[in-house]
Order: structure tokens, then sequence, then C-alpha cells
């Protein structure tokens, strides 16, 4: 893993488009084996499900293997979302959108679900005060939480 020399450059799409160049695969967190129980309790297979920040993880692919298959996959990085789409050409139901979350043109309750890792933690990382973000921050999490069922 190529960790960046600052926090705040988890941020940048510039970080992770060099680093998706290298990286095959990474895990935030944990993977799905361990997020198993916690998905079947609040998404039901037949759910429209959003991936924020999808990074490389495997994790859309082992819930489309395991019955999940209205999944839409978003990250920042056009890297990154070529590599998804050429690696998992089979799982043709999935979607793959470059898309910032800062800035998504879904519409208004678009998803029954949304699933995300680590993503705000890369958007906090600039943040003075995790505890009182930006409104830039705020907004932008406001614009997904009010798109959703479940978070």
């Amino acid at each position: 893993m190529d960790l960046p020399d600052k926090n705040v450059n988890y941020k940048f799409k510039e970080y992770w488009d060099k680093r998706y160049t290298k990286e095959d695969n990474f895990e935030w967190c944990k993977g799905y084996d361990d997020f198993k129980q916690l998905i079947h309790e609040h998404a039901r297979k037949c759910d429209r499900i959003l991936m924020l920040g999808c990074g490389n993880s495997t994790l859309s692919e082992e819930m489309y293997k395991d019955g999940y298959r209205n999944i839409v996959n978003i990250d920042f990085s056009p890297v990154v979302i070529e590599n998804m789409k050429r690696k998992c050409k089979d799982l043709v139901e999935m979607e793959w959108l470059v898309m910032d979350i800062m800035s998504m043109t879904f519409s208004t309750s678009s998803f029954d679900v949304v699933i995300e890792k680590a993503t705000l933690d890369a958007l906090m990382v600039g943040e003075k005060d995790l505890w009182n973000p930006s409104e830039e921050t705020r907004r932008s999490m406001d614009c997904v939480l009010l798109k959703v069922s479940q978070f």
C-alpha cells in the first residue's frame, strides 16, 4: 500500500489515481465476511445499493456473488473504475461510475441502501474539528443521506 506523506492527501483524486495504478485490491476496515450479517439485516437482495467510494475493494463482487445484483459503485478515480470494470466484466448487472460524492448526480430516493467503509474518513482528514465538520463536508453528507433509506 502506497501511504500518502500527509493524511490530508487522502482527499485528493491524484493520490488515489496514482495508488490504483499500482494496487489491485485493498480492504479498508474489514471484508464481506465480517459485514455479511449486518448487510443481511439491513439490505434485501432486491434493493438498489449504492457503494460510495468503492475503490478496489472486493465487497461489491462478494455481495453480487451472494445474490445482491443491483449495485452501483462510484469512485472519483477513473483509474480504479476502469480497473474494476475490467475485473468484474462478468458481473453484468453491476454498474461502475466515475463520480465524486461531493457532487453526485442521482435523483432523490434513487437507492434503498448506501454502503461506505472509509470514504467519509477520507473527506474528514482536512477538517480542523471532526465533531464540527465544515459546511462543504456537511452538505456532501446531507446530499448522500437525503437520498437513501438505509445508510
